[in-house]
């Protein structure tokens, strides 16, 4: 169910079969934001947990 008060998941590009193919071989989405109903958009970065396990331990380094 869509509230109009719910926040919306825009994608910067568009999210078609070949980008979620290359989302799950890169282990990350880093094209996205959230827009909440005040007008305000956040990015946001989805990662799967390998992926994010080897941008920490680089981070670390």
């Amino acid at each position: 169910m869509n509230n109009a008060d719910d926040p919306k998941l825009i994608f910067q590009y568009e999210f078609d079969e070949y980008e979620q193919y290359e989302a799950k071989a890169r282990g990350v989405l880093s094209y996205a934001q959230v827009l909440l109903k005040n007008g305000l958009l956040y990015p946001v970065t989805f990662y799967n947990t390998v992926r994010l396990g080897q941008d920490l331990e680089e981070k670390i380094k």
